[in-house]
């Protein structure tokens, strides 16, 4: 599950030093303009961690680069009965040029053009 944006590196430290100063959570959040739920995660973070850099992010890295998933709006949008199959044929050339091997990950386009919600026909099955 995604989480909300995390705060500016500066904002932390004004967070912290006014905290250190003896000011209260609700008073520095009225002056940042932020809500109590925010700085009292930044000082319990801060407590925790010892130090205000964020660890780095976890899960797993993406497979395809903002540019190949934009190509395959726009191949879908060109031709709203293309399926997926036919939108993984054309992006082969495009592939090749960033070395990403798309016929291991069958699953790509069409997980795609669900998230989007982009026209485009998902499967064609046959089940006869």
């Amino acid at each position: 599950m995604a989480r909300g944006s995390t705060l500016n590196l500066q904002i932390k430290k004004l967070i912290i030093l006014k905290y250190l100063s003896g000011i209260k959570q609700a008073t520095i959040a009225k002056q940042l303009n932020l809500s109590r739920s925010v700085i009292c995660k930044a000082i319990k973070l801060f407590r925790l961690r010892k130090s205000l850099v964020s660890p780095p992010k976890t899960g797993r890295p993406r497979k395809t680069t903002p540019r190949i998933d934009r190509k395959i709006k726009t191949l879908a949008l060109k031709n709203p009965c293309t399926t997926a199959v036919d939108i993984k044929a054309q992006l082969k050339e495009l592939i090749k040029k960033f070395g990403l091997n798309i016929q291991k990950s069958s699953k790509i386009v069409p997980n795609y053009l669900k998230r989007s919600k982009s026209p485009g026909i998902l499967f064609q099955r046959n089940n006869r």
